[in-house]
């Protein structure tokens, strides 16, 4: 069998054609399959809604930057309230031993 340049040719570009429709085929069904698993994942779905609200804030004027960094800041928050009383009660502690000292002494 005797395959001339046009054959040839002809073969390639019809193998070419081929591959791009099934590439895009493979790459449709995959799209599908991560369109699926986001829109079930519930992960995926409370990222997308604390992004959804965070660009809403935004709109609205509230640049705090959505409930992520709401919780964040109240943490802070506690943080530092936890550690003012602790240095408050080592505080009163030495006060009452300094006062017991001097009452013993």
């Amino acid at each position: 069998m005797i395959c001339s340049r046009d054959d040839k040719r002809y073969t390639e570009k019809k193998n070419k054609a081929e591959h791009a429709r099934r590439k895009k085929e493979d790459n449709a069904r995959l799209r599908g399959l991560v369109d699926m698993s986001s829109s079930i994942d519930p992960r995926i779905k409370r990222i997308k809604q604390e992004e959804k609200e965070a660009r809403q804030a935004k709109k609205r004027g509230n640049v705090s930057g959505g409930p992520a960094k709401k919780a964040q800041e109240r943490e802070e928050e506690e943080k530092k309230k936890a550690e003012e009383e602790v240095r408050k009660k080592e505080e009163e502690e030495k006060v009452c031993l300094m006062t017991f000292f001097f009452l013993v002494f």
